[in-house]
């Protein structure tokens, strides 16, 4: 049973013609063995500052392989961009923010997150401004509220901890003292 609902998906899955059965074989008949392999389209993804085209700002849909490969690419890209650590990267994320792939919006938030920079904070909010999904919005400004969280001077805060914790000691030592 098992062998059968294989040989009906990979049937189902393949493009190809099933071969002849019969008596006739002639060759000519055969024309999925004459056409040609059809090539992978080329990867959509945008330039850096790009914008998208179409009507309405949508980008061509990719499906399958190429729309994974596509991601994967983008995603890389957004990765190499914020691990930089530079401002000046921050127009290569930005387009993504408002992709039509939502794999790929979470991706640019995270990027910019990790980049750090303050003004990100003001692309994002204005991405999530576009959004339709009240869950998306909401991590959205979530992420843009961090992002523009001012920066923390761990030495100060290292010393306020030491101060406290020998002010917690001196009050635990002088009440073990007392009879």
């Amino acid at each position: 049973m098992l062998v059968i609902a294989i040989i009906i998906a990979l049937k189902f899955t393949s493009n190809e013609t099933p071969a002849p059965t019969g008596g006739d074989t002639n060759p000519s008949l055969d024309r999925a063995a004459n056409r040609p392999k059809p090539t992978p389209a080329p990867l959509a993804v945008p330039a850096p500052g790009a914008r998208p085209s179409g009507s309405l700002g949508a980008t061509p849909a990719l499906t399958g392989e190429a729309a994974e490969q596509a991601r994967a690419v983008a995603i890389e890209k957004m990765q190499e961009a914020s691990t930089s650590y530079d401002a000046a990267q921050l127009p290569v994320i930005q387009p993504y923010l408002v992709s039509p792939d939502p794999k790929l919006r979470a991706a640019a938030v995270d990027a910019m997150v990790v980049l750090g920079d303050a003004s990100a904070g003001a692309m994002i909010r204005e991405a999530a401004k576009s959004m339709t999904s009240l869950d998306e919005v909401k991590k959205m400004e979530k992420a843009a509220d961090y992002v523009e969280l001012p920066p923390v001077d761990f030495k100060k805060v290292s010393e306020k901890m030491k101060k406290r914790k020998a002010a917690k000691d001196a009050e635990k030592k002088a009440a073990t003292e007392q009879p």
